[in-house]
């Protein structure tokens, strides 16, 4: 064997990966420059080999790992491939490789690539020479020369030392001592044996006194037998009458104890009905006591509702003949607003009339005074101009003036246009606002009524609600009262079964039960007590708990590994004791039916029921015993069958004719207390599943309740803010009337304007054509004959036209004060009164008050019924109460 290869990575001066060539099996030479790394090479090998690295703490590893620059190393490994082709190392393998591997937090070995401990690669190293004790298969540097420089005595030790003698002799040492430690457990054996020997000759002299002690034993009992036999056959008259007179004695003992058990059974049914007389009646007071209560808050609901309902009553009453009066009112005003809208109609067609006569007037006296102006013009023409060119040149200044003042005219018409345009324009968009706020009132007034209809069906619905929750209350605390009177009977009954049993078999069971719920175990059946029925046949109670014993609290498990791990369990933590029976480890058998008796002998187990799984603890138990009358039969079948024997007295007849029995207390039976105690839990059972049904509806109700009292809340907060938000419509609605009102004053007033101006502009385009008409004409020096007789008439003619112009702004004036004082009669008010009268009526709106009144209505009437299921709840509970003194007065007479 010899190293063919090394690999090396990570370790001091070897950052990468650096393997040699393969080696040969005679001798090599590594050389190198100084730092190449022949030191670090040869140290990998002794790293792997492990005569000098043997124990390496975490600093020693850091100081192992390569630290040149770049990045750090944290891990390195040192690999050797042995040539194993001799077999030296005691694998199956012609190459083997030794790798050992460390980092900052690891140090481990592998061999072939498989991860082996340290101690591991020593053996299999020691095995192939590389023994601990000689560490000089690697020879340092200068070990030589120090061995030349040797004394021989030191030399001779060193080369003893290389060549492993001084292994043999720590072997031979260690072999000496185990020797010597073998001969003196030799002689202490030696010592035994002839201790063994000694106490076998002791034996077997006693062995010989036993026989003939049971040879003379023999001849006394065959002595003792014949002469009992003897005895019996002259005494057997004497014995068969004194058998009858136990017999009879016997029979009147067993009559006394039939008459003695019916009495007990009769005070013990007397004082469960005395009891469960006791109970119901404290149940009907505690109901009565709820019902009284209930009453009570029946009777204050119903005044209160009352209450509500008659104010409910009269307010709407009052509000329906508050509604009468402002409609009757609302009416008048509307006929008095129709009546002054149609005079106020009449004086606009006699304004616009009276308007377009002064039209007229002013326009007639307008021309008449302009051809008067041009007639007092030609003739002052001479006097002015001295020329028609410079008269013509004046006219012109002043038909040009005019046409300026004209065309300012012109554009302050458009403006009164378009100003008049934009105020009906806004009148228009006020018109469509007007009508868009009636009809959000409206919609507003419609939504009022829809949201008091939603929360008088959410009233109703959660008063439902409510009402359920009541019934399941009262639902709930009956069965509870009915619950706690089964737990209190099923403690009394616990109390009486722990009683007859010891106290640490108690804990233990206890233990049991809670080692099974916390560890999950599985196979776990039960006590024995627990898993079978004896309610077909309750006679033979007494029978069966004597023939058990204690055995009736044996835990039943599946097999021997459930009950080494309970009872593991329940050593450690100390918790008491018991006894378990291995399903798998029972083999008990059945007695055989002795079918010569008929019906008077029966086995105990055909009065059993119970699972035929458990069948091998049953037969474990109650498998090797007979039922009989009378104790004497029981002795006979006994005596004849060789099986035990019982009566449903208790009293037993065994094998071996020994009798034991006695007065048996039926009130202390554990056998009876377990069925009384599973009737109770399974009544308890179906009382918390009726419990729990009803808790889940009253959670259901509750829930119900919860749910339409938050959709009431927000259908109610809706209500108030629709409530609230129909002052601010109808104040808005106003605000836009009045601006409509305006609008139209000012367009109207706009379209006047435009008329005035329009008057002005003909008046100046008449003057302008006069002037115009005069440019050209020839200068005269007077006025002609016609134009004189023109000029004349025309002043009469001004005047009287000034006076009917004079008379027509006088009735335009007239009818104007008129007709505004109509408007703001209608607009100042009655339009403001009937606004009144609509804000009043409106907030006295009954579409909150009626289905108010319907709901509590509603509710009385629910009221009314509660308070008559109460009263009839009441005189249930006095009848019955009354019965139940009845019933008790006659146990108590009774007993």
């Amino acid at each position: 064997m010899y190293i063919q290869q090394v690999i090396i990575e990570g370790f001091k001066s070897y950052k990468d990966q650096t393997s040699t060539e393969l080696f040969s099996n005679n001798i090599n030479v590594v050389v190198g420059a100084n730092g190449a790394g022949k030191s670090n090479f040869f140290h990998a090998i002794r790293f792997v080999l492990n005569d000098l690295f043997t124990t390496l703490r975490q600093e020693d590893r850091e100081r192992l790992l390569h630290e040149g620059a770049g990045n750090a190393v944290t891990s390195a490994y040192v690999e050797l491939v042995f040539d194993n082709s001799d077999g030296r190392l005691p694998i199956d393998s012609r190459e083997v490789r030794l790798r050992r591997s460390i980092g900052l937090k690891k140090d481990e070995y592998q061999l072939n690539k498989r991860v082996v401990t340290k101690a591991h690669v020593m053996s299999l190293l020691e095995t192939a020479g590389f023994s601990r004790a000689n560490p000089y298969y690697v020879v340092q540097q200068g070990k030589i020369m120090a061995m030349a420089n040797m004394k021989d005595g030191e030399r001779l030790e060193l080369l003893k030392e290389i060549g492993g003698t001084r292994v043999y002799e720590e072997r031979r040492r260690e072999s000496e001592k185990l020797m010597a430690e073998c001969e003196t457990k030799r002689e202490t054996i030696q010592g035994l044996v002839d201790q063994l020997d000694a106490k076998l000759a002791e034996l077997a002299a006693e062995q010989s006194e036993l026989e003939s002690f049971q040879a003379a034993d023999q001849r006394r009992r065959d002595l003792e037998f014949a002469l009992l036999h003897r005895e019996r056959a002259e005494r057997g008259g004497a014995w068969d009458g004194a058998a009858e007179a136990c017999a009879a004695r016997a029979a009147a003992v067993a009559a006394a104890r039939d008459a003695v058990r019916d009495a007990e059974e009769r005070v013990r049914e007397g004082e469960a009905r005395e009891g469960a007389t006791a109970a119901r009646a404290a149940e009907l007071a505690a109901r009565r006591a709820v019902v009284e209560a209930e009453k009570a808050e029946a009777l204050q609901r119903r005044a209160a509702l009352e209450l509500d309902v008659r104010e409910l009553e009269r307010g709407i009453a009052g509000t329906k003949a508050e509604q009468a009066e402002l409609n009757k009112g609302l009416d008048l005003v509307s006929s008095d607003i129709r009546i002054k809208r149609a005079e106020l109609a009449s004086l606009d067609a006699r304004l616009a009339g009276a308007v377009e006569e002064e039209g007229a007037a002013a326009a007639a006296l307008a021309g008449r005074e302009a051809r008067q102006q041009a007639l007092f013009a030609k003739q002052g023409q001479r006097a002015r101009y001295a020329t028609a060119a410079e008269r013509d040149e004046a006219l012109t200044k002043e038909i040009r003036a005019l046409e300026g003042a004209l065309t300012t005219k012109h554009e302050t018409q458009a403006a009164a246009e378009r100003q008049a345009a934009a105020c009906a324009t806004e009148a228009e968009a006020l018109e469509e606002e007007v009508e868009a706020a009636r009809s959000g009132l409206a919609d507003l007034e419609r939504d009022l009524a829809a949201t008091a209809g939603r929360v008088h069906a959410l009233s109703q619905r959660r008063d439902a609600a409510v009402n359920r929750q009541k019934e399941l209350w009262g639902a709930e605390a009956e069965l509870d009262g009915s619950w706690r009177l089964k737990a209190e009977e099923l403690a009394r009954v616990s109390r009486v079964l722990e009683a007859a049993t010891p106290r640490d078999l108690v804990r233990g069971l206890e233990a049991v039960e809670r080692l099974v719920r916390e560890h999950g175990i599985r196979g776990v059946h039960g006590t024995l007590l627990d898993l079978f029925d004896i309610d077909a046949h309750p006679g033979h109670a007494t029978a069966v708990e004597v023939t058990a014993g204690n055995n009736l609290f044996y835990v039943v498990v599946d097999d021997d590994g459930v009950a080494t791990q309970l009872t593991q369990l329940l050593t450690s933590q100390r918790a008491g004791r018991a006894t378990f029976m291995p399903l798998n480890r029972l083999r008990a058998t059945e007695a055989p039916r002795p079918d010569q008796y008929g019906d008077a002998v029966a086995p105990l187990l055909d009065f059993l029921s119970f699972d035929p799984a458990l069948r091998p603890a049953m037969l474990q138990v109650f498998g090797k015993t007979l039922v009989c009358r009378d104790l004497a039969a029981a002795a006979r079948v006994a005596r004849e069958t060789d099986v035990a024997c019982v009566t449903m007295d208790g009293d037993v007849a065994d094998r071996r004719g020994a009798l034991r029995g006695g007065f048996t207390d039926a009130r202390r039976s554990r056998v009876a207390a377990a069925r009384e105690k599973r009737r109770l839990g399974a009544e308890l059972g179906a009382l918390d599943a009726e419990l729990a049904g009803v808790r889940g509806r009253l959670a259901q109700a509750q829930q119900d309740i919860a749910l339409a009292g938050e959709a009431l809340g927000r259908e109610q907060a809706q209500q108030s803010h629709i409530q609230s938000s129909i002052a601010p419509a109808r104040t808005a609605l106003r605000a836009l009337r009045s601006r409509l009102e305006a609008a139209q004053a000012a367009a109207a007033a706009q379209l006047r304007a435009v008329a005035e101006v329009r008057a002005t502009c003909a008046e100046l385009e008449r003057r302008c054509a006069a002037l115009a008409a005069e440019l050209g004409q020839p200068l005269a020096a007077r006025l002609g004959k016609a134009e004189a007789a023109e000029l004349a008439a025309l002043a009469p003619e001004v005047a009287a036209l000034q006076k009917g112009l004079a008379a027509a702004r006088s009735r335009r004036l007239a009818l104007e004060s008129e007709a505004e004082g109509l408007r703001q009669t209608i607009a100042g008010d009655l339009l403001r009164h009937q606004q009144d009268l609509e804000d009043r009526l409106a907030g006295r709106t009954l579409a909150v008050d009626e289905p108010t009144l319907e709901a509590r209505r509603t509710a009385l009437a629910t009221v009314e019924a509660e308070l008559a299921r109460t009263y009839a709840d009441e005189k249930a509970v006095a009848d019955e109460l009354e019965l139940l003194v009845g019933r008790r007065v006659g146990v108590l007479d009774e007993g």
